[in-house]
């Protein structure tokens, strides 16, 4: 990733940090840790820490590593074999995704590309610890263990609910699964900061794509700023709150 999202990802990491461990941040009053165990928190602050800029991660050894576990005698002819798995299966069931960035993301892991950056701080979040047996002992190896064969795409870039995301033209998709992703994830936060469903506009659907700028398709800027109009998650806590405080007063009344 580049720099600027992996110093975005260190400070979250440090902000559940410190919920876990005090009950205090943003996310507080959103969440209720009392039904884990001290072991469970300290675990769970184990991992996020290695979220952290100071946590070196070498991601590029680390997915070679599963390459060449993954291809072994074909890792040298690795093209080879992605474009045949492209044609032979994804082609058919996801056509939507691109061969081009399909390609670039089996070789280099980079999955959503914007401008020309320098992609050069690893994501930390992708490191976990598999369980293995080393020198006929039990041990936990921290790498990179996450799919390399069939790209992020199928989660979020495939289906959407917009038909006009898949409009052809000369037998060729309009938009790619990268645009798909970016309209489903722009939906969510949208939805969560508004509770109104995201809609493209017609005269913006052309210039609506992955990295392109938001604003003039109707969603705001700043995810749940105070000063944004819509339902909030605090204001939508009080309230039910409220509500529930009201209804026990109600029947203490009534029992009285």
């Amino acid at each position: 990733v580049r720099e600027r999202p992996a110093a975005y990802v260190s400070a979250r990491a440090q902000e559940l940090r410190t919920l876990l461990a005090r009950d205090e941040g943003p996310l507080a009053p959103f969440l209720d840790l009392s039904s884990l165990k001290m072991k469970q928190r300290d675990a769970l602050e184990e991992v996020i820490g290695t979220w952290l800029a100071s946590v070196p991660f070498d991601v590029e050894r680390c997915r070679d590593e599963r390459l060449r576990d993954f291809y072994k005698e074909r890792y040298d002819h690795r093209r080879n074999v992605l474009d045949w798995d492209y044609s032979m299966g994804l082609a058919e069931t996801a056509p939507i995704v691109h061969r081009t960035h399909f390609r670039e993301w089996r070789l280099t892991g980079v999955a959503y590309e914007v401008r020309d950056a320098n992609y050069d701080a690893p994501n930390r979040s992708l490191a976990s610890a598999a369980a293995g047996r080393q020198a006929g002992a039990s041990v936990l190896k921290r790498g990179f263990w996450g799919d390399v064969v069939n790209s992020p795409w199928a989660s979020v870039g495939v289906d959407c609910d917009d038909p006009r995301f898949y409009t052809k033209r000369s037998d060729q998709f309009l938009k790619t699964s990268c645009d798909v992703a970016y309209l489903n994830v722009v939906g969510w936060l949208h939805r969560l900061e508004t509770g109104k469903a995201f809609q493209v506009k017609h005269e913006d659907l052309e210039d609506f794509a992955y990295g392109s700028s938001v604003g003039r398709t109707g969603l705001v800027q700043g995810f749940l700023r105070s000063d944004q109009t819509g339902p909030k998650p605090r204001q939508q806590l009080e309230a039910l709150a409220e509500g529930s405080g009201d209804d026990d007063d109600g029947a203490e009344a009534a029992g009285a």
